[in-house]
């Protein structure tokens, strides 16, 4: 079971604030869930080794773009372009070879 760093810090919080009324809980009260912290820690852990650009959509995304992406941060445009030199009609030129 993993759990997102979100979820493990939200529960930690609620477990380590005082209640609404600004008391601590008294120590004969049972917890409303029994989490100790080190499963919590072990489950962030987990989900931290776990990058996810490294599985999924995101990956599937950068892996099946990474092609087009260089060709076209290597065009002569995009060289031009972050350099300041451009024009309308390289930009025209640059869609046109995109489609065509």
């Amino acid at each position: 079971m993993n759990i997102s760093l979100y979820a493990f810090i939200t529960i930690l919080s609620i477990s380590l604030l005082p209640n609404a009324s600004g008391f601590t809980t008294p120590a004969n009260a049972r917890p409303a869930f029994s989490t100790s912290t080190s499963k919590l820690m072990s489950f962030a852990t987990s989900t931290e080794l776990e990058n996810p650009r490294k599985v999924g959509l995101a990956f599937q995304l950068d892996d099946g773009t990474r092609k087009s992406h260089s060709i076209a941060q290597n065009s002569s445009f995009v060289t031009g372009f972050f350099k300041g030199l451009s024009n309308r009609e390289a930009y025209s030129k640059l869609l046109t070879s995109l489609y065509f």
